[in-house]
């Protein structure tokens, strides 16, 4: 019997489900792009934070925000189900489908398994667009 490799390959994977990680992005805002061009090291900080340096510990609800004076970034994860892989993937994902292009919302889920960043430039910096100042994070996960 002979196999062709490339038609097993496309009838596999064509029979194979997939998880495709798109973000839901809402509330464009064409202002963001002077707070985001001071600020996206502290949307990914906050991303750090959240996923990988445990201030939310085991947590399976949390919300960490970081402030400065020219406005905040909330993470917000509801459910963990996958060891903080989707975690890393989700927020990854909102960033550079939403945050980046100017949505100050963006939001990913899977099931019950749900992250959610909202960036909020303060509307004094909307106004100004100066240099970055210093974030403070504050968060407390549920339950903690």
């Amino acid at each position: 019997m002979r196999f062709h490799i490339p038609l097993l390959l496309l009838t596999l994977f064509a029979t194979t489900p997939t998880v495709v990680l798109a973000a839901d992005c809402e509330d464009w805002d064409d202002n963001m792009a002077p707070f985001l061009k001071y600020h996206q090291n502290m949307i990914w900080s906050v991303r750090q934070r959240m996923c990988g340096d445990g201030e939310c510990g085991s947590d399976l609800e949390c919300t960490l925000t970081a402030y400065s004076k020219d406005g905040n970034v909330r993470i917000y994860r509801k459910d963990v189900q996958h060891d903080f892989q989707y975690c890393w993937d989700a927020t990854a994902n909102i960033i550079t489908q939403c945050s980046r292009n100017w949505w100050k919302t963006g939001s990913w889920q899977l099931g019950d398994e749900f992250y959610q960043i909202r960036v909020s430039p303060t509307y004094e910096f909307k106004r100004r667009e100066s240099g970055v100042q210093n974030m403070i994070v504050r968060g407390k996960g549920v339950g903690s």
